[in-house]
């Protein structure tokens, strides 16, 4: 009798630990992965009216033509997507993971300072999440520096 009500446990626990792995899998592939500084396109069968991000400092999402969502990575991290229509009533729900940048990315650790570089093909500093905050902070002066001549130039032709 004992024997029976363990093997019964064993195979209640083993489907359920399989049904979760399945959900799990399930909600992998239905995921949408996408790289830090990044956007990628969400084509929806029907018209969105509404979309909701549940953490907009790790992705942000525009809807293009009521068909089409942009998603951007804006930091490292898994948050949510949900789409509405006119009626409030949910076209989609997915997962957004935002993974590191694409291989062309270096990391230099010296102790616990962190320095990032993009190297297509010269390899030049850049501010990613993570490292130290004078590198971060240069790279985002010189950046808006730079962007802001470009914007006075080009409104003073």
């Amino acid at each position: 009798m004992f024997r029976g009500i363990v093997t019964l446990l064993t195979l209640v626990i083993s489907l359920s630990l399989a049904g979760a792995a399945q959900a799990q899998a399930e909600n992998e592939r239905q995921a949408l992965f996408v790289r830090l500084d990044e956007a990628t396109l969400l084509r929806l069968g029907r018209q969105a009216q509404t979309i909701v991000i549940g953490n907009p400092s790790i992705a942000d999402a525009v809807v293009n033509d009521g068909k089409t969502i942009v998603i951007t990575g804006k930091s490292f991290g898994t948050t949510n997507l949900i789409a509405l229509d006119r009626r409030g009533e949910i076209i989609i729900e997915r997962q957004v993971w935002v993974q590191p940048p694409s291989v062309s990315i270096l990391t230099v650790q010296r102790g616990d300072e962190q320095e990032t570089y993009s190297c297509s093909p010269q390899c030049r500093r850049t501010a990613v999440i993570g490292d130290t905050n004078k590198n971060f902070a240069d790279i985002v002066n010189q950046a808006q520096t730079r962007n802001g001549l470009a914007q006075s130039q080009a409104t003073s032709r």
